[in-house]
């Protein structure tokens, strides 16, 4: 009765909007934090594990209030796992150092110097939601600061977005202000309060970024260089979502964008006021993103993660199991929560294995792979048996993969793993095979017999004594006949010639030989 209470009720505030989960194989349960109400509607935390972070210790001034208005994930000292940042109402950046393990995450208020100078609103008395993002624009190896924001440090609401470089190092990162920003993203007025998500859209290997405010969303192509970013505004014709005005009231969320569907593209998710998770799906492929308008539902716990007012979302594997969970901030209180990303054990397909079945020797063919991996992590592909000689990995439910087979024949095993989720025993698991068979190269020798002739010497045939009914060339100002191979002497002129023979077998090859005609010696 209870869940078909809240069935209506999720129909009543999203109305055609359909609740759908991002994937039938994976779940979501709280471990962590304080929540305005459990996913079970019982208490509010904490969560059946360790929270992670006391909430005693968010930061509590005039500035900060106790609120963890954001959890933006990224390793800042480089010890192997996930610390993360938050912003104020303020205009203040705060650092929260993981001084737990890769598997058990303990955060902690802490200081990085250059972030507890950032104080954007020292001279403002108005509401300003400060949204930080982590990420390494110039590809150097360090993380670098960006700040959506609605007043920038002259007190206008004409730069949204601010930049700070990273000058220091992975282990001790120095956070330096950028007033000329990034091309193409400084004195830009975007949205009210925008969170920022910086995200390889086209699989061009840059970073694009998508802006996502209280009354809009904004997309910005990067026209540049992963070193060197260049970013470019887009029209709504030219951009990957159908209607960004339809992205309004939506209490500055940040978008963030991950594959869970394995479809080999990045879709996007995003936090509204009151506590669900959204996402949308990207019908388009990895270089031509296409966002449907359906805002689709988490499924498990997170689908009632009611953390309170402007929440935000960040996902990262916090507990060292393969698998990235979420963490949650909000506008209210004491609130921080993380859920742990639980494996469904869905089987995957037996997949459909497709390629070139008959090569010549020192040929390449693309081996495509098309299925559901569910559950799985991967396609392995072998050679020798299943199992035997890892050749690689993919990832995504159609794959394709290049391989170089050997003469007689090769047979390819492929199958689905999951590598430490125990949901598929890789000791049975069967593969399927598809053996390419691959044939020698034809045999193209031929003689000469002399390397040198005087230009008064008689036509010369070759010897062919590989596979005959080939064809000749040669450089030129050989007279060559193409289907003998003679060499006419006296119509050629004199120097050093290539002579060609390429046959016209199954496996078409050529070999070459050197032939020189010398002019007659002056008497």
């Amino acid at each position: 009765m209870i869940k078909k209470i809240i069935y209506i009720y999720l129909l009543l505030i999203l109305g055609n909007q359909l609740i759908f989960s991002q994937a039938d194989y994976i779940s979501w349960e709280f471990k962590g934090g304080s929540l305005l109400n459990n996913p079970d509607g019982t208490s509010t935390g904490p969560g059946s594990e360790p929270a992670g972070l006391d909430v005693a210790t968010i930061p509590n001034t005039s500035i900060t209030r106790g609120r963890l208005r954001s959890a933006i994930l990224g390793d800042l000292d480089n010890d192997g796992d996930l610390d993360f940042i938050s912003g104020s109402q303020g205009g203040t950046i705060h650092y929260f150092k993981n001084e737990g393990t890769i598997t058990s995450p303990n955060w902690v208020a802490a200081s990085i110097p250059s972030l507890d100078t950032i104080w954007i609103d020292r001279n403002l008395t108005v509401r300003n939601q400060n949204r930080p993002q982590l990420t390494d624009i110039d590809d150097d190896g360090d993380l670098d600061l960006f700040i959506g924001t609605d007043y920038d440090y002259e007190r206008d609401r004409n730069n949204d977005v601010l930049f700070y470089r990273n000058t220091g190092t992975p282990e001790v990162p120095v956070f330096e202000y950028v007033p000329d920003g990034i091309p193409g993203l400084n004195d830009q007025e975007i949205a009210e309060f925008p969170g920022l998500g910086f995200v390889d859209l086209d699989n061009d290997s840059d970073l694009d970024l998508v802006a996502l405010g209280s009354d809009k969303l904004t997309y910005y192509k990067n026209i540049g260089t992963k070193n060197n970013p260049i970013f470019e505004r887009q029209s709504e014709a030219n951009s990957p979502w159908m209607d960004e005005s339809a992205f309004n009231n939506m209490d500055v969320p940040i978008p963030v964008f991950e594959d869970f569907d394995k479809d080999g593209d990045l879709d996007m998710f995003f936090m509204i006021d009151n506590g669900f998770v959204r996402w949308l799906e990207n019908t388009g492929t990895s270089t031509v993103p296409n966002f449907a308008s359906v805002q689709n539902l988490f499924n498990g716990e997170l689908t009632r993660g009611e953390i309170g007012s402007f929440p935000t979302i960040d996902f990262g594997d916090v507990d060292g199991d393969g698998l990235k969970d979420a963490i949650l901030g909000s506008f209210n209180v004491a609130r921080f929560a993380w859920f742990k990303q639980i494996p469904i054990c869905i089987a995957p397909d037996i997949p459909n294995i497709t390629a070139t079945t008959e090569l010549c020797e020192g040929e390449s063919t693309t081996i495509t792979i098309s299925g559901d991996l569910n559950i799985a992590s991967t396609w392995s592909i072998y050679t020798d048996s299943c199992g035997g000689n890892l050749l690689g990995t993919t990832t995504t439910n159609t794959s394709t993969f290049e391989v170089t087979p050997t003469a007689p024949s090769t047979t390819y095993y492929i199958r689905a793993e999951d590598g430490d989720i125990s949901c598929i025993d890789e000791t049975t698991a069967n593969c399927i095979t598809i053996t390419i068979n691959v044939s020698p190269n034809d045999d193209p020798s031929f003689s000469y017999d002399q390397a040198i002739y005087c230009a008064n010497q008689s036509n010369t045939t070759p010897a062919i004594t590989g596979l005959a009914g080939g064809v000749f060339a040669s450089t030129t100002g050989l007279v060559i006949d193409p289907s003998s191979g003679v060499i006419n002497i006296a119509d050629s002129d004199a120097g050093d010639y290539v002579v060609t023979y390429t046959t016209n077998g199954t496996c078409p090859n050529s070999s070459q030989v050197n032939v020189n005609i010398t002019e007659l010696d002056d008497p």
